[in-house]
């Protein structure tokens, strides 16, 4: 999976990142190839909902969903919980990142989202 393919899975699933954040999650979790596996893709997944839960939960105001407020006692509490992976927390990025994929395939992104949803059927996900 590459960079297209991961953003519109995501928005797939109802999660739009900024180009900027989605950039950062790909140089964090890409392999040798440049591309992400599906067992990483699983792991993003999780990640983004835990963290778009944590931040709707700590939502300052409902109408601007943009901004959020936490103690230090919840940013303590909450974020063992978003370390998932073994990698640094925020690596250094380069000053532009180069994404040398083609768009994705509608069907390649279909089988994705397929095979996504044939997983939540099966493993319930308790955040």
């Amino acid at each position: 999976m590459n960079f297209f393919e991961l953003r519109n899975a995501l928005k797939g699933l109802g999660y739009q990142l900024s180009n900027a954040a989605l950039s950062s999650v790909v140089l964090r979790y890409h392999n040798k190839k440049g591309t992400i596996s599906f067992d990483t893709f699983i792991q993003i997944v999780v990640r983004v909902i835990v963290m778009f839960d944590t931040f709707q939960k700590n939502s300052t105001d409902s109408r601007s969903p943009k901004k959020a407020t936490f103690t230090l006692d919840q940013v303590n509490r909450d974020t063992p919980n978003l370390h998932y992976f073994d990698r640094p927390l925020w690596p250094p990025l380069p000053s532009r990142p180069q994404f040398p994929h083609p768009p994705p395939r509608p069907e390649r992104i279909k089988t994705l989202l397929n095979q996504w949803r044939r997983l939540i059927n099966l493993v319930p996900i308790i955040l």
